[in-house]
């Protein structure tokens, strides 16, 4: 199957497998992003070929799967080349489900990502293809769609609905804390709240894009946006529901290669109900992008927290997070990441620095299914521990999750289903604070 559909679309990239195919296909099939720059050479290649003999009829065959794979893929170029993108998708999904390592098939699907104003889902595409066996003129053009990804004007709109559970799941090694006062240990018992349920969890999010008239120099093409957010738990009742919702707005700076931007942004959390923490800060952020399919990325975070149930956790919280993917093989992606948060505030068992390592990665294989498993390691100081603690309670969290989507099913008109579950075991210098915890999430995400 494989073989097929490079033969019988090879003619998209002439400069790939000139002389193992035929020369008919040429003209057919040169409808590739860079065929602009490239017709002459594909016609050159053409009259040459013509002159060489045909392939034989049993070479030249494909089997009825093959065609009919092909058929697919030639009706989805005709939707996407005559502006209906959110048909072409699910066309080129489906050959990518058979097999994932087709990187032509990939390329339009991120160009009908971005025709269909998929822009998340289509950066995420180009990315992967950087890595593919494609020609530099390929992967320059393929940069330049992702930085007019970042410069866009547009609206973006995404969802995610699933079932999760409310409540705090974690599994301590015991209730039982022997505490110190003034010299005389006291063996206690900590009271918690072990109730949970099974909620709905909504996330979506809202985000506006506006280039802006503006000269700032080397810094790049300038544009304004504003991105709105919400993440919901919806339990039974109201006791154990979470909502975050939150609004950011700034600049963003886009050159060929790189995409800063500097932008305040205020959140409000609220349980059960009832108003719990409002933030408000500033974030800085930075990602280059390099041929290969190299990025390197980071962000600094600054905000001010204030808390409406207890003052002791009102304060201020600084992080830094900084990164680096690779797409490898036109199908996968593997990367690490670092993240360090200094938070500041009264109550102890908050006042801490945690420093987290995590390693990540995507792989799609046949039959549709994309596996994203990420590997995490944490070390959490607290920086004024109560003096009623007889040991040390700092934290040394290991943990892993694994994300699975069927990205070739779709429901409800563009939703694909997926799976998530995520393990940690939390280990403190106070046996009452050690911990496991597992979470687990099934649900549905807009694809298209």
């Amino acid at each position: 199957m494989r073989a097929a559909i490079a033969y019988h679309l090879s003619a998209a990239y002439p400069f790939w497998e000139l002389g193992r195919r035929h020369a008919f296909l040429l003209d057919l099939r040169i409808k590739m992003i860079t065929a602009q720059f490239l017709r002459p050479l594909a016609l050159i290649c053409a009259a040459v070929l013509m002159a060489l003999p045909a392939p034989s009829s049993q070479a030249q065959t494909p089997a009825p799967r093959e065609l009919a794979i092909e058929q697919q893929f030639l009706t989805g170029l005709g939707l996407l080349n005559t502006g209906r993108p959110r048909e072409a998708i699910p066309r080129f999904l489906a050959i990518l489900a058979d097999d994932p390592s087709l990187v032509r098939v990939r390329l339009e699907l991120a160009r009908a990502y971005f025709a269909a104003e998929q822009w998340e889902r289509a950066r995420e595409q180009f990315f992967i293809v950087l890595s593919g066996d494609v020609p530099d003129p390929v992967r320059l053009r393929v940069l330049e769609f992702i930085r007019a990804i970042d410069a866009r004007r547009s609206v973006d709109w995404d969802i995610d609905l699933s079932l999760t559970e409310a409540g705090d799941g974690r599994e301590f090694d015991t209730d039982a804390v022997v505490l110190d006062f003034g010299g005389l240990p006291l063996p206690s018992t900590i009271d918690r709240n072990t109730r949970t349920e099974t909620a709905l969890r909504l996330q979506t999010s809202v985000e506006l894009r506006r280039p802006l008239e503006l000269g700032f120099g080397g810094l790049g093409a300038p544009s304004g946006f504003a991105r709105f957010e919400l993440t919901s738990i919806d339990a039974p009742g109201s006791e154990l529901d979470d909502a975050t919702i939150g609004a950011r707005a700034g600049l963003r700076f886009v050159t060929g290669r790189a995409t800063t931007s500097l932008a305040p942004f205020y959140t409000q959390r609220y349980l059960g109900g009832d108003k719990f923490e409002e933030s408000t800060g500033l974030t800085l952020s930075h990602e280059r992008r390099f041929q290969r399919g190299l990025f390197v990325f980071g962000s600094l975070t600054y905000s001010d927290l204030e808390n409406d149930s207890r003052d002791d956790l009102s304060g201020h919280q600084t992080q830094a997070f900084a990164g680096l993917s690779r797409s490898i093989g036109g199908q996968s992606s593997i990367g690490a990441s670092v993240t360090i948060t200094d938070k500041s505030v009264p109550l102890d068992l908050d006042n801490a620095i945690t420093a987290r390592l995590r390693f990540f990665g995507s792989r799609q294989t046949a039959n549709g299914f994309v596996f994203e498993p990420a590997l995490f390691v944490e070390r959490k100081h607290f920086k004024t521990p109560s003096p009623l603690f007889t040991e040390d309670p700092d934290e040394r969290t290991l943990g892993a999750s694994l994300r699975i989507e069927k990205s070739d099913l779709f429901l409800f008109e563009g939703f694909t289903p997926y799976a998530e579950v995520e393990m940690q075991r939390t280990v403190s210098g106070v046996d009452a604070y050690s911990f496991r915890e597992t979470e687990f999430r099934v649900g549905v995400e807009r694809r298209f």
